[in-house]
């Protein structure tokens, strides 16, 4: 079972994910100063867009998981749950 936790502001958000605590989907403008020096990493570069919008990617071997399902959920919705 994924573990899930919502930190905001996004700067908070930000220095966990510096620390190592997790994955975020953030800004690239309010991450560009982590990615350019190397804390953080753009998982997908080569999928930048100007337009506010997310993708999601599961692997399609792999089936949908749990955690792939509740993100699914959440762009959908707004909830996880």
């Amino acid at each position: 079972m994924a573990r899930t936790i919502q930190l905001d502001p996004s700067h908070v958000a930000i220095a966990a994910a510096v620390k190592g605590l997790g994955v975020i989907l953030e800004s690239d403008i309010l991450t560009r100063e982590e990615i350019a020096t190397g804390k953080l990493v753009d998982p997908f570069p080569e999928t930048a867009s100007t337009l506010s919008s997310y993708w999601l990617a599961p692997l399609p071997a792999k089936g949908e998981r749990d955690a792939v399902s509740t993100v699914r959920r959440w762009f959908e919705t707004g909830t996880g749950t």
